[in-house]
């Protein structure tokens, strides 16, 4: 792991910052394409749970009329 060292020179400390900065979002958007989207997988499981809930309705209207 670096360790960021910042001067004391203005426009250095500006491009320090900048660069962190840049390396951080990189860091980011690298990890999150490693794990899986958990927003994508909630809605699975909601519409998934959704549409077993809509077939159990479905059985039961479907046995109550026969």
């Amino acid at each position: 792991m670096e360790v960021a060292v910042f001067t004391i020179n203005l426009d250095s400390f500006n491009m320090q910052q900048k660069e962190l900065h840049r390396r951080a979002a990189m860091y980011r958007l690298a990890k999150s394409l490693r794990e899986p989207p958990r927003r994508l997988e909630k809605i699975y499981a909601a519409v998934g749970n959704a549409l077993v809930i809509l077939g159990q309705q479905l059985l039961s209207r479907v046995q109550t009329a026969c």
